[in-house]
């Protein structure tokens, strides 16, 4: 396996990514939203080991 040619498509894909992004529409303004929501996903379980120390 070539490493750097797949390496290099991740690179590609990636940057044609932040394209499609940057084309499709504003940015947001996140100063002028009245609350922004955060949402959670579950984790690896492992939150409750490094916080005891």
């Amino acid at each position: 396996m070539n490493y750097t040619h797949a390496f290099e498509q991740i690179i590609e894909q990636q940057l044609a990514r932040i394209d499609k992004i940057k084309q499709s529409s504003e940015p947001v303004d996140y100063g002028k939203l009245e609350k922004i929501v955060i949402g959670i996903i579950g984790g690896d379980g492992i939150g409750p080991v490094i916080t005891e120390q």
